[in-house]
């Protein structure tokens, strides 16, 4: 099934009126549920890093602690085992906290406190640190904390030399995420088109990593020969471009108002706005259309995948694993994305997070 529209190519036509309050409300036909442990590790992560990020200001504090990360793990991983599920959602809680120091890096260097070459260097030390070549500052508290998380990841795959090579995937592709999002350059050429755009968003969202935790959290461990059939590439590509338009329809609001005056919001619907001289509103429309032609083709594709799978032992196992735990993660992104801080307005909680103590006061670990 062909889910994209015709090539958009004109990223340098005006951009329309804004619309002040665009509704980025999508349904999804996919089921969510809560992680079984959810009660127990949010507190806990929160705890964790609210102690030991260095954090610059309390508004910085602030905006985690709103922010629900750790929900989006327990809301879009449920099927981690539980004793890899505390390390998965610390590594993307921290995951967040990045992100936003590059973002904030980027835009205002003076206000973060690190000219370019020292933020460069910063994170080169990181990237070293990730590939265990290079020992933490002791006296630097985010490289402690990456130092921490990354050996819990290879400590928990200490005794299986896959789990081990997968775990060091982990870090890669974290890599490779924050290469990605501190390229302005890259980014400024990705918003020439749709399909561009959606490539790069690919890495600079994320989306790699969140499969590589995904599958390690869950112990779902893909052969070669499968993760490269070229039908089951064609079923990541679907699911990435679900994860990244979700994201960018309900973050659009948030981004745009950061990035008032340097340039617009690296946002699908600031292509779609640029490329078919439309408001946020109707670019927003445009873009739950697709979503739920990609919802479509996901499921017809998995189905697909499933059925060619059938009775290989051991990868129709992998294979209906790596589906359950993806269609999971989809629900899970759009469910976390209608209520969490990062994109809405929500009151400060120094305890559990907003979303999380709606679901357990009704007594239930699913929303579906």
């Amino acid at each position: 099934m062909n889910v994209m529209n015709t090539p958009i190519t004109t990223a340098t036509m005006p951009v329309s009126p804004p619309c002040p309050n665009p509704d980025p409300t999508f349904q999804t036909r996919l089921s969510a549920r809560w992680h079984p442990s959810t009660a127990e590790i949010v507190p806990k992560v929160r705890q964790y890093i609210v102690q030991n990020w260095p954090w610059s200001s309390e508004e910085s504090k602030r905006r985690y602690l709103t922010g629900n990360a750790e929900d989006g793990v327990m809301y879009a991983f449920p099927g981690v085992k539980n004793d890899r599920i505390e390390a998965v959602t610390t590594w993307l809680a921290l995951h967040f906290l990045i992100d936003d120091y590059i973002l904030e890096s980027v835009s205002d260097s003076a206000a973060s406190g690190l000219d370019p070459g020292k933020k460069k260097e910063a994170i080169q030390r990181l990237f070293g640190i990730m590939r265990r070549l290079v020992r933490p500052n002791v006296n630097n508290p985010v490289e402690v904390m990456v130092d921490h998380v990354a050996s819990s990841f290879l400590s928990c795959s200490s005794e299986d030399e896959v789990a081990q090579r997968h775990a060091r995937q982990i870090l890669e592709s974290t890599i490779q995420f924050i290469t990605a999002a501190e390229n302005g350059d890259g980014k400024a050429t990705a918003m020439g088109d749709l399909n561009s755009y959606l490539a790069y968003r690919m890495v600079e969202a994320g989306v790699f990593l969140s499969l590589d935790l995904a599958f390690w959290g869950g112990e779902i461990y893909i052969p070669s020969h499968i993760s490269n059939d070229p039908q089951i590439r064609s079923f990541f590509k679907l699911v990435s471009d679900h994860l990244v338009l979700v994201n960018d329809i309900y973050s659009y609001k948030v981004e745009q108002d950061r990035s008032e005056g340097v340039g617009g919001a690296f946002n699908a619907v600031s292509v779609l706005m640029r490329s078919k001289h439309v408001d946020a509103q109707d670019a927003m429309g445009i873009i739950k259309t697709q979503l739920t032609t990609l919802e479509e083709a996901t499921l017809e594709e998995a189905a697909v995948l499933r059925d060619r799978y059938a009775e290989k032992g051991e990868e129709e196992e992998v294979v209906d694993k790596m589906i359950q735990t993806i269609l999971e993660m989809m629900a899970g992104n759009c469910e976390w994305s209608k209520f969490c801080g990062r994109y809405n307005s929500s009151p400060v909680s120094d305890e559990a997070s907003v979303g999380t103590d709606r679901a357990l006061e009704q007594g239930t670990t699913s929303l579906s």
